[in-house]
């Protein structure tokens, strides 16, 4: 299991804003972080639209939701996941059956776990250490993220 890293004496960190620059494979995995919530912030959209009327069922089971300018910019104007996702849950309140109530409120507790990880990783501050050359480390823990399509954060 990956461990935080530590520097060995005479081992420098370099910390400047090049760093994603000179790890390029990382950036990419890093950029990839970032555009995937656009998915999750896309579909909250589509699911305020469908529960203020923006919606067409197509077959039963089946629902489309059309782009809907005012769903998009309400909800784009809330710049607070956990407000966004009271919003969303409120509005959807008025259509939903408990069960589905409930699965919406399971999947808002992972997405609030989520964020927090999405943010490490897209706000973070980047360095690297020339022994690691396809990583980058995230400062503030140090803790390692590789180039090769693995984030190596232990996870809880």
């Amino acid at each position: 299991m990956p461990q935080p890293f530590t520097a060995r004496e005479g081992q420098i960190v370099q910390k400047h804003p090049r760093v994603l620059e000179l790890r390029p494979a990382c950036a990419v995995q890093i950029a990839m972080i970032a555009s995937a919530w656009t998915v999750v912030e896309e579909a909250l959209i589509d699911m305020f639209s469908a529960a203020t009327g923006q919606s067409t069922q197509m077959q039963p089971g089946v629902v489309t939701t059309t782009f809907n300018p005012v769903s998009f910019a309400t909800l784009r104007a809330i710049e607070n996941l956990h407000l966004r996702l009271t919003v969303v849950k409120a509005a959807m309140a008025q259509h939903l059956p408990p069960d589905l109530k409930q699965e919406f409120e399971d999947l808002a507790k992972e997405m609030r776990r989520r964020a927090g990880d999405r943010n490490d990783v897209v706000h973070g501050a980047w360095g690297m250490v020339d022994a690691y050359p396809n990583d980058v480390l995230l400062r503030g823990g140090d803790v390692p993220f590789s180039g090769r399509g693995r984030d190596t954060r232990k996870r809880t």
